[in-house]
């Protein structure tokens, strides 16, 4: 919506040529995407010990050719790139955070956490399924804290709060009005919107031909 209010400010010629700019917007957020998730396998994949992996197509950079083409050709991620939505900011937002979730828990850098948090927040704004991320943080904080032989609880509270502060504002700008009509009958759940209350127009169907014709 910003990037569509900028065109129109700036003067853009036709309705066609924003939608253009906006499937372009797309593709650089699945492009960021990919950026933190080849960045988390990076991460991950160089910390195994060099005889977990075999020769050839069982050898390191092998499988991890095949991690970098499995995200970069997955089919929805390459349908979603060009997509006018929110799927792709999400991508973002979550990938982002999983890299810096990821990298709090190899360093342990308080800084790490933060961002991941903040990413988490960003992407609740953007889309609920950014929930998730705040569950990751929130498991990855209690198994740190039971893995610490001195329980240091005080410490653990303290690095904890910023996360809570962002999940209680985010969640609250992105569901605060389900929780509000799920309370007065208006809406049957917060989080899960069901098929069968999906306008028609929107609906897409089960026949042959969508599956067999390429749209």
């Amino acid at each position: 919506a910003g990037l569509w209010k900028a065109l129109t400010i700036l003067g853009a010629e036709s309705r066609a040529s924003i939608l253009r700019a906006l499937q372009v917007q797309s593709l650089l957020y699945q492009l960021g995407f990919l950026g933190f998730a080849l960045g988390t396998v990076s991460l991950w994949m160089g910390r195994l010990p060099d005889a977990l992996f075999g020769r050839r197509l069982a050898s390191r950079s092998a499988l991890g050719a095949l991690l970098v083409a499995l995200l970069c050709l997955w089919p929805s991620g390459v349908i979603h790139a060009v997509r006018i939505g929110n799927d792709d900011l999400f991508y973002l937002w979550f990938g982002a955070g999983f890299y810096f979730a990821s990298r709090w828990w190899i360093s342990g850098r308080d800084r790490d956490f933060h961002v991941a948090a903040l990413c988490g927040a960003l992407g609740m704004l953007t889309k609920s399924n950014s929930l998730l991320l705040f569950v990751l943080l929130g498991v990855l904080l209690a198994v740190r804290l039971i893995k610490d032989r001195e329980r240091r609880l005080v410490a653990y509270l303290k690095r904890a709060w910023p996360m809570a502060v962002l999940f209680l504002l985010s969640a609250g700008v992105a569901l605060g009005r389900a929780v509000v009509d799920a309370v007065s009958g208006r809406r049957a759940h917060v989080l899960v919107g069901n098929m069968n209350q999906a306008h028609d127009n929107i609906a897409v169907g089960n026949r042959a031909a969508n599956y067999l014709w390429f749209d």
